[in-house]
């Protein structure tokens, strides 16, 4: 059974940034939702998410795939303003 403390932490990171996690990674959901968790804990682990939308954004588009792109977008924006880079690395 699941514990409240499970459900927020499970709750903070949304699907989509999940989804990207475990796709650049090829780690299984629940590993990828605990990679994700722990990089948006630092700024560098902030930049290589935002690195992971922008390659898959990048690979969307060299496969023509619009419809992924458009989702990708929409992800990245509101993952951009849930999690803005403050910092230059």
């Amino acid at each position: 059974m699941l514990s409240i403390t499970d459900l927020l932490d499970f709750i903070e990171v949304d699907w989509e940034t999940v989804q990207i996690v475990e796709d650049a990674t090829g780690l299984p959901n629940d590993q990828a939702h605990g990679l994700a968790r722990e990089l948006l804990k630092t700024q560098q682990g902030l930049y290589l998410v935002h690195q992971m939308f922008k390659d898959q954004l990048s690979t969307a588009e060299q496969r023509f795939d619009f419809l992924r792109k458009r989702q990708l977008q929409r992800a990245y924006g509101y993952f951009s303003r849930k999690y803005p880079l403050t910092e230059s690395l």
